[in-house]
């Protein structure tokens, strides 16, 4: 897998202004009355040659094959023969400019200025930094590459997962509802047929809608109070379903947020699996409030604990831990998601941030 490059702007950007620089610096201790001659321009360009020599040797070779190989002694080492040549391949330069212009009696100048020592120390220091400033750009090219490539394998990861978890979603929403369908039919057929119809229209959503990865919160809504209408079929008079949704069309309308597909059809699967009793009386209450101004959508579902329910804030079926992992997958640290079972209630709070 190849990672993202270094952008080429921005790398030709980083050594057209290191190289300006570098070639302007001495410039700024020239007077303003000195007239620059060929000879100071030629004199004045083994230093740029230098750097460059120590820069790209570095930046194109000895990083990547040293550096970053971990072989730091070999990495110094070459430098240090490196840079001493270097140093004395501008000496002989120097030598052969003042030969030339000793050659010419008129230009001849006699001064005294500093000691060629203190020459060499000041253009050792400039290639020791040029070579310091080839490792950190060339570190930051390789570290932004790395990073890419991490990034990229973290979202490919992210996104087999996802499709793992809504491979497994399908199978164990169809294996639900086919219960519920044929609870019916052992008491009422025409409402089992009937649910074999809305089945049909929610598994189109299902397989459809869930290979997208948003999709606008009305239409999940619609999705829910169809399948919500289906369970209907199966319960009792002793059982009170009390929803508060918001409107799909006035949402479709107005401020439709987007939102991950199917996250709440199994905390609704669940409540309807284990709140509805043999005979005793049940409250299903179902709950979503959608705040546009801080864009934070709240859902709450609670039913009561029966015997025959044994369902806990502990519970690992497939529903409930499929439902964590994509949640820490789609919405991290962007979601709240807590189970309360207190013996006689079972609530479940979904919060998210979208």
């Amino acid at each position: 897998m190849s990672s993202k490059p270094w952008p080429k702007a921005l790398e030709i950007a980083v050594h057209l202004c290191l190289w300006a620089i570098i070639i302007c610096f001495p410039l700024f201790f020239w007077g303003r009355d000195h007239q620059i001659g060929l000879h100071d321009l030629l004199r004045f360009a083994a230093m740029p040659a230098a750097c460059a020599i120590v820069f790209y040797t570095n930046y194109c070779a000895w990083v990547k094959t040293c550096l970053l190989q971990k072989k730091l002694g070999i990495f110094l080492a070459l430098n240090l023969v490196l840079i001493v040549c270097v140093l004395f391949g501008e000496h002989l330069w120097h030598e052969w400019l003042n030969a030339l212009r000793d050659m010419d009696a008129e230009t001849v100048v006699r001064k005294h200025g500093p000691s060629p020592w203190m020459f060499a120390i000041r253009n050792s220091t400039m290639l020791v930094l040029t070579c310091g400033l080839s490792v950190a750009i060339r570190m930051t090219a390789n570290w932004y590459q790395s990073e890419m490539h991490r990034q990229t394998l973290e979202k490919e990861h992210t996104e087999m997962a996802l499709k793992n978890l809504k491979s497994q979603l399908h199978p164990h929403f169809l294996f639900n509802t086919l219960n519920n369908i044929y609870a019916l039919v052992a008491f009422d057929q025409e409402k089992a047929q009937t649910a074999l119809l809305d089945l049909s229209k929610l598994l189109r959503y299902v397989l459809k809608e869930s290979e997208r990865n948003t999709v606008p919160l009305s239409g999940e809504i619609l999705f829910l109070q169809q399948y919500i209408r289906l369970m209907s079929l199966r319960i009792g008079p002793n059982v009170t379903l009390s929803i508060d949704f918001p409107d799909p069309k006035r949402l479709a309308a107005g401020q439709d947020p987007q939102i991950a597909p199917l996250l709440f059809i199994n905390l609704i699967e669940n409540a309807f699996k284990y709140g509805i009793p043999a005979s005793a009386k049940s409250l299903i209450h179902l709950s979503m409030k959608w705040n546009a101004a801080n864009g934070i959508l709240e859902f709450t579902c609670s039913n009561p604990v029966f015997d025959t329910a044994p369902i806990s804030s502990g519970d690992t079926g497939i529903g409930l831990q499929n439902l964590r992992q994509r949640l820490e997958y789609l919405y991290p640290q962007r979601h709240v998601f807590t189970l309360k079972n207190d013996g006689s209630e079972f609530a479940v709070y979904l919060q998210l941030t979208l």
